[in-house]
């Protein structure tokens, strides 16, 4: 009965070795593979910085159901590919944007969710004045982070629209927490200010505020 026992216990755990190596190299390819689809798009489109305050062409990406932006923080190494919603199949292979957020180029904010174990894991080595950027087709989109905290999962109101445009990155929190994570941990950035920017749009209403912040670890 014990061998058995042991034998069982060591297949359940090559199981989930397996399980894990498979989504790894699943989100990999995938980022990969988009990361060269945005590329082709840039050169077809261009992507001169700064953008005319328009979103319309990650909009439109994002209607397509491919990856409409690429996320770079230089200082902490992190380069990865922006795809809209937060559901589970997007946020096992990339960034998710809340959907009703707004689109970079636009005034309000633009919401980003990713798993604290996987494409967000860098994201605690991120610190107030470091540099992020968005590149969509329409343009290289520049930030400076204002702030790093962690919050309840109710706070929305630190994801509410505001008069600038802003970036918010979400994650659960602690970042080695077994199991579901109890709070969330957030990346706050402004847009860089430009003297020869056009002013940027309003992003069209939303629906309703959600009653949660978004919850990468339930999308496992």
């Amino acid at each position: 009965m014990v061998r058995i026992l042991a034998t069982m216990l060591v297949l359940a755990g090559l199981t989930l070795l397996g399980v894990s190596a498979y989504q790894l190299v699943d989100r990999e390819s995938h980022q990969v593979v988009e990361q060269r689809r945005l590329e082709s798009a840039l050169r077809a489109g261009g992507s001169a910085e700064g953008g005319k305050g328009r979103a319309s062409g990650a909009r439109a990406r994002a209607t397509l159901g491919v990856a409409w932006g690429r996320l770079e923080i230089p200082d902490v190494g992190l380069s990865v590919v922006v795809e809209d919603g937060i559901d589970r199949p997007t946020l096992r292979r990339a960034v998710g944007h809340l959907p009703d957020t707004a689109y970079p180029g636009e005034v309000g904010n633009v919401v980003l969710a990713a798993h604290r174990d996987g494409l967000f894991r860098r994201l605690k080595d991120v610190r107030a004045g470091q540099r992020l950027r968005i590149t969509t087709t329409d343009g290289m989109f520049d930030y400076d982070v204002v702030s790093v905290e962690v919050v309840a999962p109710d706070r929305v109101d630190r994801i509410a629209p505001g008069p600038h445009e802003e970036v918010t990155l979400v994650t659960c929190h602690p970042f080695y927490y077994v199991g579901p994570a109890p709070d969330r941990f957030l990346v706050k950035a402004r847009r860089v200010p430009r003297g020869d920017a056009v002013a940027a749009p309003l992003a069209p209403p939303g629906s309703s505020p959600p009653a949660a912040l978004p919850n990468p670890d339930a999308a496992l």
